[in-house]
This record gives structure tokens, sequence and C-alpha cells, in this order.
């Protein structure tokens, strides 16, 4: 009987635990989002850099092979 209502007392205590667990998980998720969010617009970012620079090798290329030798 005794170990009942200690059982007892103690689940307010986990209900709260676990709340609070869950509320860290979505903050954590969250976090995570935002930065894959940053991390994506960084690639995104790159790969535009990447693709000018390559045009503009192409387009040198392109003159190169052009020009009368």
């Amino acid at each position: 009987m005794e170990e009942n209502r200690r059982q007892e007392a103690t689940m307010p205590e986990r209900s709260e635990q676990q709340a609070r667990v869950v509320e860290e998980a979505k903050k954590r998720q969250e976090e995570v989002e935002k930065r894959h969010e940053e991390e994506m617009k960084c690639v995104v970012e790159r790969e535009a850099s990447l693709r000018e620079q390559l045009e503009s090798m192409q387009d040198s290329v392109g003159l190169v092979n052009l020009s009368p030798s």
C-alpha cells in the first residue's frame, strides 16, 4: 500500500519530466532544422557561384578557340 502511494506521488513528477524531455527534443529538432536550412542556403549559394565560374571559364575557352592562330 505504501509503495502504491509512492508510485502515485511520482507519477506527476514523471509526467512533468516526460513533458520537459519532449519539449527539449522539440527545441533540438527546431535547431537542427534551422541549421539544415542555413546549410542548404549556403550550398545553393556555393552552387550558383561555381556555375558562374564554370560559365565564365567556358566563355573564356570559347573565345580562345574562336581567336585566329
